[in-house]
């Protein structure tokens, strides 16, 4: 009976481990993307871990984003939470905004020059 209850644990590593991207699409979608123009694309065996790597990372930014541009509630002990749990088509659109947007860096006052006294 212990090993029946050590498998499910086992499936769940494993589940963790998996991509959630196959490099079979991404090199299909790389073939469709520059079929038929000059540029060639070929990925070598090496660079498809590191490359799935990548774009799970911004996969990962991106969803970050969605979800800090749904609306929250601002009041009560709830504060900060959620208001809704529903992606809408808006929320997406403010998403991709905020990605393309850099980060805003504080502003600081132009300095004035200073004349020089002849």
């Amino acid at each position: 009976m212990a090993e029946e209850e050590e498998k499910p644990e086992a499936e769940e590593k494993e589940e963790a481990k998996k991509s959630l991207i196959y490099f079979s699409r991404v090199r299909t979608l790389l073939k469709g993307t520059y079929e038929g123009t000059e540029t060639k694309l070929n990925i070598s065996k090496d660079a498809r871990a590191p490359l799935i790597n990548w774009l799970e990372e911004l996969i990962n930014q991106a969803l970050d984003s969605l979800v800090k541009s749904m609306p929250t509630k601002s009041k009560g002990e709830q504060e900060g939470q959620l208001q809704r749990k529903t992606v809408k088509k808006g929320d997406i659109t403010k998403a991709k905004r905020a990605l393309k947007t850099p980060p805003k860096e504080e502003k600081k006052a132009p300095e004035k020059k200073k004349k020089k006294k002849r």
